[in-house]
């Protein structure tokens, strides 16, 4: 697996142990067209936060849609 670039606004990026400092860096998300705090890149495309965890969220749902299974994905609610 290669390196993962993460662009951070106003600060600048860090891919493994490189730092760069660029006050000017871009941090516009690929899948939602926002500004981002921050960004990490994904096949070319950089991606926010907020976008990443509504796709892992949706992974989780369509594994426990498809296995037919009445144990959740994510462990016992309690309240």
């Amino acid at each position: 697996m290669s390196e993962i670039d993460v662009r951070v606004k106003g600060q600048g990026s860090v891919t493994g142990d490189a730092v760069i400092v660029d006050t000017a860096i871009d941090t516009i998300c690929s899948a939602c067209g926002g500004s981002a705090e921050a960004v990490a890149e994904l096949k070319s495309h950089y991606v926010c936060a907020e976008c990443l965890r509504l796709r892992l969220e949706a992974i989780s749902v369509a594994r426990y849609q498809l296995r037919g299974s009445s144990k959740l994905p994510w462990g016992k609610l309690t309240s």
